[in-house]
């Protein structure tokens, strides 16, 4: 599959270990780990019929692959050693690990991207006793962030709660080409704004920290 943000979650999947697919949709990420090399039981699981059934038609001809209708890993019997939720929103991913806490606390890794609130995603792990081992932020027609995460106690700033621990040590070129296009979002925000909007501030607040963050 030729899709950049697929193929570097399959990296992430070591060879050696069984994973799970929350909300699989096609099934290409499990279609990837098998080209890969990774024999070992996959489970493709979605709430939806349609897309589980495509997920099966797209994988009939590879073997050791479940597919279960879930919401979230409530209906998931058997455990892997990864879970996977890409694709989802911070809600969603909070919903699903809170509503099956004892499966994903079995988990070796589970690796997470969701669309939006990945500074609320970070909090939210950190509060519930999950660390982040690894982060990743690519670009396929818009920005993603990929976090690792195992369970274990961890600290972190607020900084790398929002901007993330592992992406601030790096600052690849494309962790700062986003943040140089978010600053010029927001400031054409900012200049649509009534001096006195109540979100003016906040958005000038959030500016100045960028703008830290890059300098230092």
């Amino acid at each position: 599959m030729k899709s950049k943000r697929l193929n570097a979650i399959a990296d992430l999947i070591n060879k050696n270990y069984s994973f799970t697919d929350i909300g699989c949709d096609h099934g290409y990420l499990a279609m990837i780990v098998r080209e890969s090399g990774n024999r070992n039981l996959i489970i493709c699981s979605d709430d939806k019929i349609g897309p589980l059934n495509n997920a099966r038609r797209n994988l009939e001809n590879y073997d050791n692959i479940l597919f279960v209708l879930s919401d979230g890993a409530k209906e998931i019997k058997k455990q892997t050693d990864i879970a996977v939720l890409a694709g989802l929103g911070f809600q969603t991913v909070r919903k699903i690990i809170s509503e099956s806490l004892a499966y994903f606390r079995k988990c070796k890794k589970i690796i997470i991207q969701v669309n939006q609130n990945v500074d609320l995603l970070r909090r939210w792990l950190l509060e519930n006793e999950f660390k982040i081992v690894d982060e990743m932020i690519i670009l396929e027609y818009k920005y993603y962030e990929i976090l690792v995460v195992e369970n274990g106690k961890t600290e972190l700033s607020e900084e790398q709660i929002i901007f993330g621990p592992y992406l601030l040590k790096e600052k690849s070129k494309a962790f700062r080409d986003y943040y140089h296009k978010q600053i010029k979002k927001i400031n054409l925000i900012i200049n649509k704004l009534n001096p006195e909007h109540p979100d003016r501030i906040k958005l000038e607040e959030k500016l100045l920290k960028i703008r830290k963050m890059l300098k230092d």
